[in-house]
């Protein structure tokens, strides 16, 4: 697992905040919980991979864009998040990158997953996918072989 730290404008996190979430990006707030981290990683893990940016409000939290920031203290403060994405197992291919924002204080964790060569559960056995810009769960078994073949 790959990590770097960076620096962006603020004009470039307010335009994080606009992305729109999709098939392969997805934010939440620092404030997210291990097991939401976990599911999105998953689910990106079994489609074709994909990024999270904690530290941004999702559109159930917050409509507004330029309200959206909702930056870690500092990168110790994720350390849950990153702990959930380890205890993944089998393991994730995945990078992070801690990323200040000029003007603010504190910072975003971006997590890139990249599509993997197993299937991937939760620790309670739930797998997920990801489907535009959800994480939906696959209960079925014919289902999970399924993408276990077409990997």
């Amino acid at each position: 697992m790959e990590q770097s730290i960076q620096t962006i404008t603020y004009e470039q996190a307010i335009a994080l905040c606009h992305r729109p979430e999709d098939q392969f990006f997805d934010r939440k707030s620092a404030l997210s919980k291990g097991r939401t981290a976990q599911k999105i990683a998953v689910a990106y893990g079994n489609s074709e991979g994909g990024e999270i940016a904690f530290g941004i409000k999702d559109d159930k939290e917050e409509s507004d864009p330029n309200k959206k920031l909702s930056l870690f203290e500092n990168p110790e403060a994720a350390n849950d998040i990153l702990h959930a994405i380890y205890a993944i197992n089998p393991p994730l291919t995945f990078r992070y990158s801690f990323v200040y924002v000029e003007g603010c204080s504190g910072v975003l964790l971006r997590v890139f997953v990249d599509k993997s060569q197993h299937v991937h559960a939760l620790t309670d056995g739930t797998v997920y996918i990801r489907l535009g810009a959800s994480s939906i769960s696959v209960n079925d078994p014919n289902e999970i072989s399924r993408i276990s073949f077409s990997k």
